[in-house]
């Protein structure tokens, strides 16, 4: 999943190691960020859906599925510093 960050670079989320790359468009990775909630592991959600902010200060990931350490809660949103 792909959300475009500006003309000349993307982010990209890795649902199976719960990542988000950032990419140039020419494919160079520029940086990558392991996802943690309350820095514990993420576990069994995944990741739906990628947005950045239009200032490029944050990054919204939307996840699916139980979120540790909130009861029966399923699915969020997160928000993250850009990188």
């Amino acid at each position: 999943m792909c959300g475009k960050v500006d003309a000349r670079q993307i982010l990209c989320s890795e649902p199976r190691d719960h990542t988000i790359v950032h990419l140039r468009q020419d494919g160079t990775v520029v940086a990558r960020r392991c996802l943690e909630i309350g820095g514990r592991p993420m576990g069994a959600l995944r990741l739906n859906g990628i947005a950045g902010s239009p200032d490029r200060t944050r990054i919204w990931v939307t996840l699916s599925g139980p979120v540790p350490g909130m009861g029966g809660l399923k699915g969020a949103v997160l928000e993250v510093p850009a990188f």
